[in-house]
């Protein structure tokens, strides 16, 4: 996601040309830059969910596990 954001800027920066007022290029710049730090910050957020999601689901499995090692009862029969 960075490198792509990275990409999309340097071809932004690159794609508004000599032509233009440095204040101008300036801005754009700066703006561009505002939007890869919001796009980060907003895929940051989604990772942190399905870290969250992945670690619950990791602690059923080894709850689960741990309560079939406990158990006395026999394994289920496989069915044919």
């Amino acid at each position: 996601m960075k490198l792509l954001s990275l990409i999309l800027l340097l071809t932004f920066a690159f794609a508004l040309g000599c032509n233009q007022d440095t204040a101008k290029t300036r801005e754009d710049a700066a703006k561009a830059a505002s939007q890869v730090k919001q796009e980060s910050k907003e895929a940051a957020k989604e990772i942190k969910q399905g870290a969250e999601k992945a670690r619950e689901q990791g602690k059923a499995v080894s709850e689960g596990i741990r309560e079939g090692l406990k158990s006395n009862s026999p394994p289920p029969q496989k069915q044919k």
